[in-house]
């Protein structure tokens, strides 16, 4: 997909691992708006495409480039927590971006808590929590520094009905004023507002619209 406004431009990537090509693409561009779908069967490199995107990791030949330099945030599928409550593990990310404590952190924090009717898991230890609570609390951890770029890596897998929903109206609403890329193996991308689906398979573009 060509496009003008495009922030993010991979040209001639190859990633090899153990002598296995795992991505072979010629020419991506991630619009610069919306949400960008990464879809695609098991073992199509979905994983390793999002992380080259997100220069987690560097791929073995070719080029990543952006249009400006842009915070980014990547949520993994299995995320990891401190060993401390939930508000602790959300200050822990402010205070590391901010390089120091503010007085308004708690409050911020309770806020979007409360928004997303959260407030009674505040106190709990973030390693104790259900999976679809560990995949939204993850999931504002990312967003709290507002990022520009937000990279989620199956945030709905394995997820009942009712967290899913949650996490598609708090990726949809921030998709709004920031750039999402995700991947997924359901059909999200079918109930979202999509600017973009890039299809893999076997670590090649099969489909980019």
């Amino acid at each position: 997909m060509t496009n003008m406004n495009s922030l993010i431009k991979i040209n001639n990537i190859t990633h090899i691992i153990n002598n296995k090509k795992i991505i072979d693409i010629d020419k991506l561009n991630i619009t610069g708006e919306g949400i960008s779908f990464i879809i695609g069967p098991n073992g199509a490199g979905k994983t390793t495409l999002l992380k080259i995107l997100s220069r987690i990791i560097t791929p073995t030949h070719g080029t990543v480039k952006y249009l400006n330099e842009y915070e980014s945030a990547y949520v993994f599928q299995d995320p990891v927590f401190l060993n401390r409550n939930v508000v602790e593990n959300l200050k822990y990310v402010l205070e590391i971006k901010m390089k120091k404590r503010f007085a308004c952190e708690d409050r911020q924090i309770i806020n979007i808590l409360d928004e997303y009717q959260l407030l009674h898991i505040k106190n709990v230890n973030a390693n104790h929590l259900s999976g679809g609570e560990k995949q939204i609390i993850s999931l504002i951890r990312a967003i709290l520094t507002r990022p520009k770029i937000l990279f989620l890596d199956e945030p709905t897998s394995n997820l009942d009905s009712i967290y899913k929903d949650m996490i598609l109206k708090i990726i949809t609403n921030y998709s709004i004023n920031n750039k999402v890329v995700w991947i997924t193996q359901g059909n999200q991308h079918k109930h979202a507002e999509v600017s973009q689906i890039i299809e893999l398979s076997k670590g090649k573009l099969y489909k980019c619209l």
